[in-house]
């Protein structure tokens, strides 16, 4: 638990984070294309994003949170990524970054490997 607000802490010291936001995608999500994804979108709207996947509670699919250095939209983001709306389950201004990036890393541990995290820069 410690160890998990720790790399909170030090996520809070890459960019300024403004903004948060949930894909849950039609399609199986691993941390290859999780990636992709994040990054396709990091390089269309410019932002840095940190992103986790989850395995959603009650089926094999995993979704992916988002934290953004750059407001942004629903629209934006579906429009961005050529996605159907609905796979956009979230997007907000953050009024926490800390505790955004606490909960984004709630599963991270060394057993888990329902999770992937990663950083993805724009181009």
């Amino acid at each position: 638990m410690k160890e998990r607000k720790e790399y909170a802490n030090q996520i809070l010291k890459i960019a300024d984070w403004k903004h948060t936001v949930t894909i849950r995608p039609t399609y199986k999500v691993n941390a290859v294309s999780g990636y992709n994804l994040v990054q396709r979108l990091a390089n269309k709207i410019k932002s840095i994003i940190y992103f986790t996947i989850e395995k959603d509670r009650d089926s094999n699919h995993k979704h992916l949170h988002l934290l953004l250095d750059k407001q942004t939209s629903i629209e934006e983001v579906y429009k961005k990524l050529r996605m159907n709306k609905d796979c956009i389950t979230y997007s907000e201004p953050l009024n926490s970054p800390k505790d955004m990036a606490e909960y984004m890393n709630k599963q991270i541990d060394n057993n888990n490997i329902n999770l992937h995290h990663d950083l993805c820069l724009p181009n």
